[in-house]
């Protein structure tokens, strides 16, 4: 999980997933969309 998920940051650093302090499971924090809509 800790591999794929530094491959994820290569390309979307601003990734909002972290891993648990025990490797256990991945935790989302609130983040912006890779590609966000354009508002007119």
């Amino acid at each position: 999980m800790k591999s794929w998920l530094e491959l994820v940051r290569l390309y979307w650093p601003e990734c909002p997933a972290s891993l648990a302090k025990n490797g256990a499971f991945l935790e989302l924090n609130r983040g912006m969309a890779v590609n966000q809509r354009k508002t007119a």
